[in-house]
């Protein structure tokens, strides 16, 4: 008979998909417990980042759950922040400090790509994470790209180069440019109707043609730095 745990801690493995409850529509959700761990991640990582100056953003699932129910997907097992290339030797620094406060860098993963993504875990063993997307903007085109994730993914740099402030689990973090328009190129136009699935794949001509020509129609046109360096400072409003 499988023994269901009450909860999971920092100092025991994440609940598994058996031990999860049944939410709406009897799809599966995330154990309180876990959920409490995800917050705490996200909690930490945005203070850290933001005490040593390093631009991030929340992304992806973390941001579609933000801007839909103030939380993260109940469904979702991991959060997702991004940051830029050249922060990467800089937050790889942090492991130690991260370990000192609890928490734990994993390996870099996709290593065959030097801007693969890495883990934040809450514990050694505790193995709820926050996966950090590292960007590389392409000077000549202003287009940003993440090792190892598809072409429609990238997106001009005009969705972050000013950066918007965005509520989850009741603290302020920085998301990207009109965060709702941006989930309309992440996962298209139904990105408010919940979905038990992974969406990313549906609709990634529509939303890669949408997230340039929405920059356009608000007036992004691209000019090269002098030099041909990326900016190196992002405003935030």
């Amino acid at each position: 008979m499988l023994k269901i745990p009450r909860g999971c801690t920092i100092n025991t493995p994440k609940c598994t998909y058996p031990t999860w409850n049944k939410g709406a529509g009897n799809g599966l959700e995330m154990k309180s417990c876990c959920i409490k761990h995800l917050r705490e991640i996200i909690y930490y990582l945005t203070d850290l980042f933001e005490e040593y100056r390093i631009t991030y953003w929340i992304d992806f699932g973390t941001l579609l759950g933000a801007i839909r129910s103030g939380r993260s997907v109940p469904h979702d097992t991991d959060g997702d922040m991004c940051l830029f290339l050249r922060d990467r030797p800089k937050v790889c620094e942090l492991a130690g400090r991260m370990k000192q406060d609890g928490f734990h860098m994993g390996p870099t993963v996709k290593t065959r790509w030097r801007d693969g993504h890495i883990k934040i875990y809450r514990s050694t063993t505790n193995h709820m994470v926050v996966d950090l997307f590292f960007w590389s903007l392409n000077p000549n085109t202003g287009v940003l790209h993440s090792g190892g994730l598809n072409t429609p993914k990238s997106f001009p740099i005009w969705w972050v180069d000013k950066l918007e402030p965005v509520l989850i689990f009741d603290k302020s973090v920085m998301g990207p440019r009109e965060p709702s328009k941006f989930l309309q190129f992440r996962y298209g136009k139904d990105w408010k109707r919940p979905q038990n699935k992974k969406v990313h794949f549906n609709v990634a001509a529509y939303t890669h043609r949408f997230a340039f020509q929405y920059a356009h129609k608000k007036g992004w046109q691209w000019n090269k730095p002098e030099g041909n360096q990326p900016p190196k400072k992002i405003s935030v409003v």
